[in-house]
């Protein structure tokens, strides 16, 4: 599959914001733009795998404890994936097909996998946002159980996590309440083109780090502050009409944002060249 045509299945995907769309083939996609096709397609082989693979363990009735240790004991023991958060360093760490493939890959990537494969059998598990990292979650009568991807996907409790992150964050670690944000599956996927984008751009890959905005732009067409990355990305480019239309937008929309000035003296600058080409 082309570059170009796995765009266009990523917009067709994406494009209804009413209903939910397949994660796990959108991140497939993501791949397949990223990485290449035969890694996609290799990709959907082993979904297919561990799908089948799961029902051959449950039958959709177990409750959650059960199912969390099915579903660790297969994707951490059997298969021997994990999740590091170091893999944001590297576009590679932060595509399905390399948690598929070579078992390791950043967070956010396995909680998607998780999760998907956990709806599959009935259970309705969150994606949770965290300072630099995610958890899943899951709530019954019992109440709220989290799983924890980097700890080899072991069931926590919500103290265990708090004291995790109370090691990591500090003082911060106060705002778990707060910080413990369901990310619905539009928001997980906008997490993780943020973290390529920025991963391509300590590559030094402006083109490839734009083709993450234009996605991102996909879910969210109404970012402003995306809008003013694509155009700053264009402008390193060239894309010269494209960045003044991106960051003349942005201006008008956020006249009052803390880096109007710098934005404006660069839009000044391109507008000035433009006329003297004239």
């Amino acid at each position: 599959m082309e570059a170009a045509l796995a765009r266009h299945r990523f917009a067709e995907l994406v494009r209804d914001r009413s209903r939910e769309f397949d994660l796990l083939e959108a991140c497939l996609l993501l791949a397949a733009e990223d990485g290449s096709a035969s890694d996609a397609d290799a990709g959907r082989d082993r979904l297919r795998a561990l799908r089948f693979r799961l029902s051959e363990e449950l039958t959709g009735r177990e409750d959650f404890m059960h199912a969390a240790w099915a579903l660790r004991q297969i994707l951490c023991v059997e298969w021997g994936m994990r999740a590091d958060p170091a893999a944001a360093e590297v576009p590679e760490g932060l595509l399905l097909t390399t948690l598929l493939e070579r078992r390791e890959a950043h967070p956010l990537v396995f909680a998607a996998l998780y999760r998907e494969l956990a709806r599959g059998i009935g259970l309705p598990v969150e994606v949770v946002a965290l300072p630099g990292t995610v958890a899943l979650m899951f709530v019954d009568s019992w109440g709220r159980t989290y799983v924890n991807p980097v700890g080899s996907a072991q069931v926590v409790t919500r103290e265990e996590l708090t004291r995790e992150l109370a090691a990591r964050l500090g003082e911060r670690a106060a705002q778990l309440p707060r910080l413990l944000g369901e990310l619905p599956t539009r928001r997980v996927l906008v997490r993780l083109l943020l973290l390529l984008k920025r991963a391509w751009s300590r590559r030094q890959q402006p083109r490839r780090a734009l083709a993450a905005s234009e996605r991102i732009l996909l879910l969210e067409p109404n970012s402003l502050v995306e809008q003013r990355d694509r155009g700053l990305l264009a402008r390193e480019l060239g894309d010269r009409q494209q960045a003044i239309s991106d960051l003349r937008g942005y201006l008008e929309h956020r006249p009052d944002a803390l880096d109007a000035a710098r934005i404006a003296r660069l839009l000044s600058a391109m507008e000035r060249e433009e006329r003297d080409e004239v």
